[in-house]
Parts: C-alpha cells; sequence; structure tokens
C-alpha cells in the first residue's frame, strides 16, 4: 500500500476497520471510500520505497530519526518488507550520478580549504541579529 497519514484518530479508525474487512483493498477503492466519508482527511502515498528516499519510512520501518511532521498513531506504514535486490544501471543511474557529485564536492571542499583559510571577522559577525 504506501504511508497514510490520518487527519485525526477518526480517520485512522476507520481505515484499521477497512483493512480488517478488506485486507487486499487497492489503494484507489481505499481512496474511494475515504473520498465518501472522509473526504482530503487522509494522504496515501503509494511507492517501493528504500533506505532513505522516505522520512517517516526510515523511522517507522528503519528506526531512523522521527520527522517533524510525525503524529503518533496518525501515520503509519502499510505494505511488505521487501528484500533488497540489485537495480540496473538505469534504474539507479541518478543515484549513482548523486553519489559522484557529493564526492566530487568533498573532495572540492577539502581542496578549497587546504588552499584558502577562512577568516570570520567578528565585529561584523556580532551585527547579525539572528547570531546575538
Amino acid at each position: 500500500m504506501g504511508v497514510i497519514q490520518c487527519s485525526n484518530q477518526d480517520v485512522r479508525d476507520y481505515i484499521d476497520l477497512v483493512f480488517e474487512e478488506t485486507p487486499e483493498i487497492s489503494q484507489e477503492e481505499l481512496l474511494d471510500l475515504l473520498n465518501l466519508n472522509y473526504k482530503n482527511q487522509a494522504v496515501i502515498q503509494k511507492g517501493i520505497f528504500a533506505a532513505g528516499q522516505n522520512k517517516l519510512v526510515d523511522y517507522l520501518v528503519w528506526n531512523k530519526t522521527k520527522p517533524d511532521n510525525y503524529i503518533d498513531g496518525l501515520h503509519f506504514v502499510r505494505g511488505d518488507l521487501v528484500p533488497p535486490t540489485p537495480q540496473k544501471l538505469e534504474e539507479a543511474r541518478g543515484q549513482y550520478i548523486a553519489a559522484y557529485q557529493d564526492e566530487l564536492e568533498q573532495e572540492w571542499m577539502k581542496a578549497l580549504r587546504a588552499k584558502y583559510k577562512v577568516k570570520v571577522n567578528k565585529k561584523v559577525l556580532r551585527t547579525i541579529e539572528s547570531i546575538k
């Protein structure tokens, strides 16, 4: 199914009841039922989420830090945990490129720090309101 965020406990209870009565309900059918009874009171995000792709999934499934917008009991994940599988280059191209860019940026920052010394003008720094 995916990530489900409810606006209140009534919506959560209703979704739990729907899953009890119809465990194999599709996302579209669930959305239709919600639109009849609780229009715009729940958000369903369908997908396959790897670690690091969704903060709510990271918290609930991968035991990472709690997201700021998390409300205990009203936000939950429904679906199966799929074991990791190898990806084709076309599927993971964006991840490879992003990782390589991060590595290049880190090397560049190291080179800049080695070449140039950082100087902080404390007098000017004290004039900034948010730092006082």
